[in-house]
């Protein structure tokens, strides 16, 4: 068979491509190539595209979004807040109303007396600041050290051990209860304080007489709402041990009578008056009046 005989094949029927069209399909391809380079996803700058005109939110939908993210938030927060304690306060003040306002109605009279200047104040002062003071003598180291466990710095150092083991043990509901309590209580103590500005008395003191005013005693006040707080988180832990309530009360008690020496050192060493120390008291009685049926019952799930 000669090369002229060779039968023809299919790709020898497909018309050749001319010069014409080949510089024509690369002259394309070239100026093509740039903007497919910056449609590329890789190649487009950083940001969202613009919304086109046509799909901007309607004001209905700008509202429901806006609705949307007011329920994601409040949902957030609902959840933030879900732990924390929820007691049961109309029942804590059905149990303890009547101590509560006896202890609030002793106040009351005792300032409204203080703040007249009535002569009974002036009276009872004297005679139970000249009984405190008469023992003056061998006893003044001790008392001075007493007194001075009512100083903030002492008192801090209480409430911050008794803080670190609830949160050791993870009491989250006592550990918020406690700090909100003292806090509130160390607070309104200064802010009477401001309001009867009573000055301190002028005779001779032990320790250095503090700058601020007299009436009502801060350390009664405070001294007694930390030390009572204690007691009452000991009891409650023994008690649910399995402990007897006047076995677990044993504790209280005993930081509530520490509590009253620390008062009663405030006329010894000379920087309160009587008065105050008592006004101080009758405030923490309501305060813890309230706070342990706050406390004892259980919070609500």
């Amino acid at each position: 068979m000669t090369k002229s005989e060779v039968p023809e094949t299919k790709n020898s029927e497909e018309p050749l491509v001319t010069a014409e069209a080949f510089e024509e399909a690369s002259t394309h391809t070239t100026a093509a190539a740039p903007t497919a380079m910056h449609a590329h996803p890789r190649s487009r700058p950083a940001g969202r595209r613009p919304r086109p005109a046509s799909q901007a939110p309607t004001p209905a939908q700008q509202q429901a979004a806006s609705l949307a993210r007011s329920a994601s938030r409040r949902a957030r927060i609902k959840r933030a807040t879900s732990r924390l304690p929820r007691y049961d306060v109309r029942m804590a003040w059905y149990k303890s109303r009547w101590p509560v306002i006896l202890f609030l109605l002793q106040f009351a009279l005792v300032a409204l007396a203080v703040a007249d200047n009535l002569p009974v104040v002036d009276i009872f002062n004297t005679a139970i600041t000249g009984a405190v003071q008469g023992l003056r003598g061998n006893l003044d180291p001790l008392i001075v050290a007493l007194t001075t466990l009512g100083d903030v710095p002492y008192m801090a150092a209480i409430c911050l051990v008794v803080g670190l083991i609830l949160l050791i043990f993870r009491r989250w509901s006592s550990l918020v209860f406690f700090i909100v309590n003292v806090l509130l209580a160390v607070g309104f103590a200064h802010a009477l304080k401001f309001i009867f500005a009573i000055p301190r008395p002028s005779a001779e003191t032990l320790v250095a007489l503090p700058s601020s005013y007299s009436f009502p005693s801060a350390h009664s006040l405070t001294s007694m709402v930390v030390l009572g707080l204690v007691g009452l988180l000991i009891f409650r832990a023994l008690y649910r041990k399995g402990a007897q309530a006047d076995h677990a009360a044993i504790p209280g008690i005993l930081l509530v009578i520490l509590a009253l020496f620390i008062g009663v050192s405030r006329i010894y060493v000379g920087v309160h008056w009587p008065s105050d120390v008592l006004a101080g008291w009758l405030l923490a009685g309501a305060w813890l009046s309230f706070a342990s049926a706050l406390y004892v019952y259980e919070p609500k799930k």
